[in-house]
């Protein structure tokens, strides 16, 4: 069963709880997709995925926002379709905190150089 929890500043969170599984998905649907994208910024929405995996304030390189899931066996990506970008990691359960760390990263604290734009 899903259960939808909406948390104080606005983000909702979906979640279930699968026993036995010792696997765990964490995603985050961010709301920008190329449907807003004039014909001049077109792209824009799929660059901004690309770019947000150079590094973030604490996983500041590529290399380190990949160590930290593959390291532990995990998998991380992200998608951008018409309505949004979804980042997301599969990792093993005890490995919770991480995913969470890691998506929030990518999310909330993407480095966004110059010299990587």
């Amino acid at each position: 069963m899903f259960e939808r929890t909406a948390l104080p500043d606005g983000p909702r969170v979906i979640s279930a709880h699968l026993p036995g599984t010792r696997a765990q998905s964490v995603a985050a649907y961010v709301l920008a997709g190329s449907r807003e994208e004039t014909r001049e910024r077109s792209g824009l929405a799929h660059f901004m995925e690309h770019i947000t995996f150079k590094g973030t304030a604490g996983l500041p390189t590529t290399r380190d926002v990949s160590d930290d899931i593959e390291g532990v066996g995990g998998t991380c990506n992200a998608a951008t379709d018409r309505e949004s970008t979804v980042y997301w990691t599969r990792l093993p359960v005890r490995e919770a905190e991480r995913a969470v760390h890691v998506i929030s990263e990518l999310v909330l604290r993407p480095r966004l150089r110059s010299e990587d734009i």
